[in-house]
């Protein structure tokens, strides 16, 4: 398939996968039968690059340079977004309204609109906490079909549920064995878990 460490995965518009890598600016395009279509240099800089894709839209993260680009299918920069705020931009999500980018050492998450504007935060940035509205390291967001958006809040092993307002609902599940690190979202609406330093995943039904 691809070089090896991969990094992070997303499908593509044409049922392909964009891989990005660990320590290397280039993103490989790949079919489901594992073979390379093509390569791409990218315009990131850090060693654990996130994506997401929707549509023509790509979304890259870059710890090192402390920023996220908009970029189109080819993976030219459209945008940049540059916030003060950032210190380690980690995982990424997108739908056709919204971009979600977790901070994992300011310890918050924050909602752009997809021009790039700021929207909301949730959590307090740069100080950590556990509760409604208090982060510890979070990893993985994904965005559901109703806009709202589930954060997994790594060190407090918690899963929050939140509007595209920055506000608090729920939490979803707490997770006892092992922190939650990456999330997604099923075609049936349930929520999929990868966990850290583990062989599990888990499913939760968490609209109930």
């Amino acid at each position: 398939m691809c070089d090896p460490a991969p990094y992070d995965v997303a499908v593509t518009a044409d049922n392909n996968l964009m891989v990005t890598k660990r320590s290397s600016p280039e993103v490989d395009i790949i079919d489901f039968s594992g073979r390379k279509v093509k390569s791409m240099k990218s315009c990131v800089s850090c060693s654990r690059p996130s994506l997401a894709l929707r549509g023509d839209f790509v979304i890259l993260t870059d710890n090192k340079k402390k920023c996220v680009y908009i970029c189109d299918r080819n993976l030219q920069v459209k945008r940049t977004i540059n916030n003060q705020q950032f210190r380690f931009p980690h995982y990424v999500a997108v739908n056709d309204n919204y971009i979600i980018v977790s901070d994992r050492d300011a310890h918050c998450v924050l909602i752009y609109n997809r021009s790039g504007d700021l929207l909301a935060t949730y959590g307090t940035p740069s100080r950590y906490g556990n509760g409604p509205g208090k982060l510890e390291c979070p990893h993985g967001t994904c965005i559901d079909m109703f806009d709202n958006i589930l954060i997994a809040d790594q060190n407090n092993k918690k899963i929050h549920l939140i509007t595209s307002k920055g506000k608090f609902v729920k939490f979803v599940t707490k997770l006892e064995c092992c922190p939650p690190l990456a999330l997604a979202i099923t075609p049936e609406s349930d929520l999929v878990v990868t966990m850290y330093d583990s062989n599990l995943v888990k499913i939760v039904k968490y609209l109930q």
